[in-house]
């Protein structure tokens, strides 16, 4: 690197990416500065490197940003390239946003990168040595930045260059004026969007001046004004008016953005696509990846098989590892649906071409836009961890995995990823989200990137050297482009810290090592705050559409845990990282401990109320976060043992392999797994390497106990309080403290849960919807408008103008009594109730003593508290003996819950079959009513 004399001169101001649904979306890039600036290069350097282009950062969804150059040289190359960089850092940005500036030979391999990110404030000039290479068209990318950054890119003399965004294009005075643009002969439709400045006098003209289109200004939405050609003029050079005084920001869909000086640069770069096997392709490495599968496809078994165990060892060394790949989504049980699936699309012409079913788009011959016409994707989940899949199940040395070092496996694991390399943008960007609906290009690059890098971790050591060197090379290119991509909820952030840190350990390319170790610090430090849709709440939950999540919160531990046990014994790391990862997953676990309770028929339970995204219980095991802790943390080894073995079957065995607990449990499912074949299921296994990994040490830390089996003792969190006293354990998940929104979760200090040994969950706050699917909330679910609606504890009634109101989503604050006994949490509502509500905890002796009081601004025509009774148990009865008496009973003991006589209680249906609500009425001056909660349990005859 030799760094030149030169100097930047202030200019206009550009303004902020407002083109995001909220900063967050953009990532730490988003908070630069602001200050941009004019280039001046010495001329000496202007007259040896005379192709200059500048533009400005601008952010759009998903933290893209960036600009680059595609320029054709002769035999040699550019052999030397000066990048330019005057950034100004912000007071208020969350952690160092990347900057990279890499070149690309004619084949699509990285042969020169410079990275940028710890550049102080101010202008920097580098020059990057380039190697000497072959002729053709080479390309120089500068990615990431702040906001505003100005960066100039010179090039030694060339007659055929242009410039594209990536993906947004910050025009600069250089920028070509009129730009000439190349449509491929796929393309469908030509979408030029302006996603900052003035539209006015932007067109798309024919090559000899016809005009096409005229950028329409939208009136509302983040974009500016967008021009949409369709059919598009494909096969064509077009002519990108821009008006002289125009200083914003413009990205392209449909067709590669390539701006060229001339229509003739145009004709000859062809916006740097390649053809393959008639097939238009954005870049050479897409090309390559292509070619071999195209090569490969035809020597795929058509009648996929694999050599089965016909029966069970007697002699397994470890069977809790042996276990492992069988079930749902163990992997081997799905493994031979996988490969039929995948050989439903081996035809090189249909864009799905080498991934088994794409899964919520058409295969039927309807997909008419797809990459191919470079259109990507419209955000479905598109083969995610197909390839991971089969690499999981090719690298894992199980006695009786028959997909162990098969051949077959290797090749269809290289398809699956090769679809995602062939489809890759020309600027490395994984695209399936529609540009010409929003500016937001990306939806699940933090998937199909994390199934990429846990793949080639997986069998790179396996891979043809021609594969090897086409996926390592793909992962890279996206890897950089990635570099500081957080998606746009915590868990997709810590997919893509896990795919960093999984790509370094497969490269040994330490600046993966660096995005990942400057993420997590972030991740875990709550670089965002905790009025955030990213990183970890103080109370230990990870932030989920700015509060708790019972599903995503499991996606975000396995991430972290799967991190830990890479970095806790790797060379050179970062040891108060490791410390702050070890203490991030400890605040984790002990976060959900307090949900993870067992019901008397051995199912566990937690309440759902105060999810913000799913209607999933934080109890339960889908991704393996706690299990894969098991060796290094008490908490983990707690969940670990937490599952009971069923007394027939296999029970959740069958789905997930790893909750088997004894060596009974684990000999049935592996007996079953056997017995089930390669095509019970389809697909899974991603999960394995993790698993293994963590599983084959053998180690299991000594369990911690419980909150529900410790007695007499009452916790507090951020926003929790939980107890275990009078015979009764409880919480109350009252708030998101720090959060300054409503939120789709229900708190507000009413009881979150109530629990005991006899009866279990018989008080619990669930999300409001008419099923006990675990998946997202439906739109229903986060707007309360009616009260059977009210499956959590609260407050409800009419106002005075006879408008439905209730508690449970307003800020909420906690008083403790000096003697640690009692508790009250006060919320304060505002329209179209002002009023404040108070839930007061006193522990008594068998057990507790819980009042209400609402004291409204305005009288109410009726005010009711609600409680959510919990009817999922079989062997539970709930009986209304009287208007002020409810008892909850199972054959091992009871519960009863009395109120005043002068409220006369009642049992009310809710939206959910699993929910019961106890009505009853309360006077809204601010007098408490008790509700006395107290324990029986029948004496044993014997």
């Amino acid at each position: 690197m030799i760094c030149l004399a030169g100097s930047i001169t202030g200019a206009s101001l550009l303004c902020a990416a407002d083109v995001l649904n909220t900063p967050e979306d953009g990532g730490p890039g988003v908070y630069g500065g602001g200050k941009v600036a004019k280039p001046f290069i010495p001329q000496a350097n202007a007259k040896e490197f005379p192709i200059g282009q500048t533009a400005r950062i601008v952010t759009i969804g998903g933290g893209v940003r960036g600009f680059g150059l595609l320029a054709e040289f002769p035999e040699g190359g550019p052999r030397r390239i000066l990048v330019s960089r005057q950034t100004t850092i912000s007071a208020q940005e969350p952690y160092i946003p990347a900057a990279l500036a890499r070149v690309f030979d004619p084949a699509g391999n990285l042969v020169a990168v410079e990275d940028f990110s710890t550049q102080g404030s101010g202008m920097e000039t580098r020059a990057l040595q380039v190697p000497e290479g072959a002729a053709g068209i080479w390309r120089i990318s500068f990615s990431g930045g702040r906001q505003g950054d100005l960066v100039e890119l010179r090039l030694p003399p060339t007659d055929a260059w242009g410039v594209r965004g990536e993906m947004a294009l910050g025009v600069s005075p250089t920028t070509p004026r009129p730009g000439y643009l190349w449509v491929p002969p796929s393309s469908r439709k030509l979408f030029l969007g302006v996603e900052a400045g003035v539209p006015a006098g932007i067109a798309l003209e024919s090559r000899d001046g016809k005009l096409l289109g005229q950028a329409e200004t939208l009136g509302s939405g983040q974009r500016k004004g967008s021009i949409l050609l369709d059919p598009a003029p494909a096969n064509q050079v077009v002519k990108v008016v821009l008006p002289q005084t125009f200083e914003g920001a413009i990205d392209f869909e449909g067709a590669p953005g390539l701006l060229c000086p001339t229509p003739e640069a145009a004709e000859r770069l062809q916006g740097g696509t390649v053809d393959s096997h008639g097939v238009r392709v954005a870049g050479p490495l897409q090309a390559r990846a292509r070619d071999w599968m195209i090569a490969a496809a035809p020597t795929l078994d058509r009648d996929p098989h694999l050599n089965w165990p016909a029966e069970v060892p007697a002699d397994l060394a470890s069977p809790s590892v042996e276990v492992l790949p069988f079930g749902k989504y163990g992997g081997l049980n799905g493994v031979i649906s996988l490969m039929r699936a995948q050989n439903e699309n081996l035809d090189p012409a249909k864009p799905y071409f080498g991934i088994p079913a794409p899964t919520g788009l058409p295969t039927d011959g309807t997909e008419t836009e797809s990459w191919m016409n470079f259109l990507p994707f419209p955000g479905r989940f598109l083969s995610l961890y197909d390839s991971a899949s089969f690499a999981a199940l090719h690298a894992f040395p199980g006695k009786l995995n028959p997909a162990f070092h098969d051949s077959q496996i290797l090749k269809r694991a290289i398809m699956a990823a090769f679809f995602h390399l062939t489809a890759l943008q020309g600027d490395d960007l994984i695209r399936d989200g529609r540009m010409i609906t929003l500016p937001y290009p990306l939806t699940h690059t933090f998937f199909i990137y994390d199934g990429l890098a846990q793949a080639y971790l997986s069998i790179k050591d396996a891979l043809p050297a021609d594969a090897g060197e086409i996926w390592r090379q793909g992962l890279m290119a996206i890897a950089d482009k990635a570099a500081d991509h957080q998606a746009y909820e915590s868990n997709q952030w810590a997919h893509v810290l896990k795919a960093h840190l999984e790509t370094y350990l497969a490269t040994g390319e330490k600046r993966f090592l660096s995005y990942f170790e400057r993420g997590m610090r972030a991740y875990l430090g709550g670089a965002y705050g905790p009025n955030s849709k990213f990183g970890q709440h103080p109370a230990g939950y990870f932030l989920e559409e700015y509060g708790p999540d019972g599903n995503y919160d499991r996606l975000n531990l396995y991430s972290l845990v799967a991190c830990y046990n890479h970095y806790k014994g790797m060379p050179g790391r970062d040891e108060t990282l490791t410390q702050a990862m070890k203490q991030g997953i400890e605040k984790n676990l002990r976060f959900k401990s307090f949900f993870w309770l067992p019901q008397p028929d051995g199912s566990l339970h937690s309440p759902t109320a105060l999810n913000c995204r799913t209607s999933a219980m934080f109890c339960l095991s889908g991704y393996p976060g706690e299990f894969i802790a098991r060796g290094d943390f008490p908490l983990g080894a707690s969940r670990y043992y937490l599952d009971k073995e069923p007394a027939e079957g296999i029970g959740a065995a069958g789905i997930t392999s790893f909750v088997a607990n004894t060596p009974d449990w684990i000999a049935r499912t592996i007996r079953q797994g056997v017995a089930w074949g390669g095509a019970e299921f389809e697909g899974g296994g991603q999960w394995l390497p993790a698993l293994a990994q963590a599983y084959g040490s053998g180690v299991i830390a000594e369990p911690e106990a419980l909150p529900f089996t410790q007695k007499d003792k009452t916790w507090q969190l951020p926003g929790l309080l939980a107890w275990n006293r009078g015979g009764i354990y409880g919480l109350t998940f009252y708030d998101v403290v720090g959060a300054q929104r409503k939120l789709v979760g229900h708190f507000g200090g009413g009881p979150t849960v109530l629990w005991t040994p006899a009866t279990g969950a018989f008080l619990s706050s669930m999300q409001p919807v008419p099923n006990a699917e675990a998946g997202h909330l439906p739109a229903s679910a986060k707007e309360i408008a009616k009260p059977e609606q009210l499956t959590y504890s609260c407050v409800f009634g009419k106002s005075d103008k006879g408008v439905f109101f209730a508690s449970g989503s307003d800020r909420s604050n906690l008083r403790e009594s000096p003697d640690g006994r009692q508790y009250s949490i006060v919320s304060r509502a505002g329209a179209p109730m002002l009023a404040a509500f108070t839930w007061e905890y006193a522990f008594v002796e068998n057990g507790l003593d819980l009042s209400v009081a609402a004291k409204t601004l305005t009288a109410p025509q009726e005010c009711f508290v609600n409680l959510p009774i919990l009817t999922s148990l079989a062997t539970a009865k709930v009986t209304l003996e009287n208007p002020h008496r409810l008892v909850f009973a199972t054959d091992r003991g009871s519960v009863a819950i009395e109120w005043p006589e002068a409220a006369a209680g009642r049992i009310e249906d809710s939206i959910s079959p699993s929910v019961k609500r106890l009505v009853v009425p309360i006077t809204p001056g601010g007098e408490s009513m008790t509700f006395r909660i107290r324990v029986s349990i029948p004496v044993d005859p014997s």
